[in-house]
């Protein structure tokens, strides 16, 4: 049973995904998930559900690298919901900043969350794109 002190830990496990990935931390976020742990991907735009399957930090470090490929990204959590069994739904939207513009998606994950040693970590997150649409950018701040 998840109290409201779990949340606080899972609610801030999500948030730093988010703010890792952002940030270029590819090995904190792959730090995340537990030893067995599964990063869910689809491979937009032809299956926006998941169709790869990431186990472990070993395998996840590397995958995030993909994302070099995006000079700027910005991941936003809309909602969060957290449910008694340690599993939740993030509603989000990614943004990928490159030089055809702002890629979005417009996400859910779905998570199944373990405490190890103290921490909440990720079991499992299955990134699900609801849609996907192209952005203009006027400007961009160099990192």
């Amino acid at each position: 049973m998840v109290d409201e002190r779990d949340r606080l830990g899972i609610a801030d496990l999500a948030a730093r995904y988010a703010l890792y990935v952002d940030q270029r931390r590819f090995g904190d976020v792959a730090d995340l998930f537990t030893e067995d742990g599964r990063l869910c991907l689809p491979d937009p735009p032809d299956h926006l559900d998941p169709v790869r399957v990431l186990t472990g930090p070993k395998e996840i470090r590397p995958a995030m690298g993909a994302l070099i490929a995006f000079p700027v990204t910005l991941h936003a959590i809309v909602g969060h919901v957290i449910e008694p069994d340690a599993t939740g739904t993030v509603t989000g939207v990614a943004n990928h900043v490159g030089e055809r513009g702002n890629l979005v998606w417009h996400l859910r994950y779905q998570d199944s969350y373990r405490r190890e040693s103290g921490r909440w970590l990720f079991v499992q997150r299955s990134v699900h794109v609801q849609w996907i649409e192209t952005r203009p950018v006027r400007g961009m701040r160099q990192q």
